[in-house]
């Protein structure tokens, strides 16, 4: 049985979706666990535990002595450690056990100018620069949630580009609708937002007010499905005829739900963290393209404008003065061919299409720190047989 432990602060919805893509390709022969050290993720989610055999919760105030207990108690095959904040991986690291250590990035704090949680001071910014460079540095291989974060890791840190390995934020296969619903109006453009809303972190790009303001002002609707209630937007959607707030809806539902819409809206607030967006990749990217919608970015937005550009899957403006173009592509009728081209690419994009090059990375790992030699060479066998053969020696 092949045990993998995952450890996140607070594990978030790319944890999820590796671990129910890791549940369901290995099954009973999987042995698998969860750390954390904050919140749950049924508290955030309602779900989530259920993929995982154990799920421990390690005390913060005292995270290096009982991490390092958990950890040489369970004697796992692999640790893949999710950040961000990257203080789970630096106790890992600080452990010294011989399990290989996985370092994902979902962020680089250093380049959050506005801090990471509401209540970030200087201090503890400065010490997410440190943890940043030492759990990347330190651990035995990294995960990149996009090209940008690894092109600019590789240009600060000191690492070994051999093993490493770019994952987007890939959705579950489960939660694409199999129908979608009629487009909501014809007359109107309707813009849907899904995700991180704030009004309370100043300078944060998922401050977004002004942003959905000028949508408003251009006589477009936008649609608001938030992650976490914020009292502003709420407010905003009762003064604004043009501003929807509704209600959290399980992935479930709210893929199907949100087809209805003409855009998707992944374009922020770039004024502090305009570094960190660059090469951002954030999950509703791909959900977008799954419900079959069109993705709407800002060319600064590198990483996003780049996975557009190459598929053909969405609207690029240099500012948000081009909301024009949003309508020109009703008229001309780019949106459809767009709906058409994300209906049919939506499955190359899943976690489950992916998981076997997770599978070879791991095995990759396991065999650089010399914990276990190669039986069968993956190259010269189809690709599910060879994990199978590997999972099971």
């Amino acid at each position: 049985m092949f045990h993998v432990v995952f450890m996140q602060p607070t594990p978030c919805v790319r944890a999820l979706k590796y671990a129910e893509g890791l549940r369901e390709y290995l099954g009973e022969k999987l042995r698998f666990t969860l750390i954390y050290a904050r919140t749950p993720p049924s508290k955030l989610y309602g779900h989530g535990e259920e993929y995982f055999d154990e799920v421990i919760k390690v005390p913060e105030n005292r995270v290096h002595s009982e991490l390092k207990r958990v950890l040489r108690s369970l004697n796992a095959d692999i640790i893949h450690s999710h950040n961000a904040p990257d203080f789970l991986t630096i106790a890992a690291i600080e452990a010294d056990i011989k399990t290989p250590i996985i370092h994902d990035v979902h962020e680089l704090l250093t380049l959050h100018k506005t801090g990471y949680h509401t209540f970030d001071n200087e201090k503890l910014i400065k010490r997410y620069a440190f943890e940043e460079k030492v759990a990347i540095e330190c651990s035995d291989a990294r995960i990149y949630v996009s090209d940008g974060v690894r092109d600019y890791v590789h240009q600060k840190y000191d690492v070994d580009k051999e093993y490493e390995l770019v994952f987007y934020n890939y959705i579950s296969q489960k939660v694409l609708p199999q129908r979608f619903k009629p487009m909501l109006s014809t007359r109107e453009i309707h813009i849907v937002y899904v995700g991180t809303i704030t009004s309370k972190v100043y300078g944060s790009h998922y401050d977004l007010r002004e942003i959905f303001l000028e949508i408003a002002r251009n006589r477009m609707h936008i649609h608001i499905y938030p992650v976490r209630d914020d009292e502003a937007y709420i407010k905003l959607s009762k003064e604004n005829p043009y501003i929807h707030y509704h209600k959290r809806l399980p992935r479930t539902v709210l893929l199907k739900e949100i087809s209805k819409y003409h855009f998707g809206w992944a374009a922020f607030y770039d004024g502090l963290n305009k570094e960190h967006l660059k090469m951002a990749f954030p999950n509703k990217i791909i959900d977008y393209v799954g419900a079959g919608l069109p993705v709407v970015t800002f060319s600064q937005h590198e990483t996003i404008a780049r996975f557009l550009e190459k598929y053909k899957l969405g609207i690029i403006l240099s500012d948000i003065s081009e909301l024009y173009k949003l309508k020109e592509a009703v008229k001309n009728g780019m949106i459809t061919r767009i709906r058409r081209r994300a209906k049919k690419l939506r499955y190359e994009f899943t976690v489950e299409r992916k998981i076997p090059s997770l599978l070879e990375f791991y095995a990759r790992v396991m065999e650089k720190v010399k914990l276990y030699e190669p039986v069968i060479d993956l190259r010269r066998i189809p690709i599910k047989e060879g994990y199978k053969a590997w999972y099971l020696r």
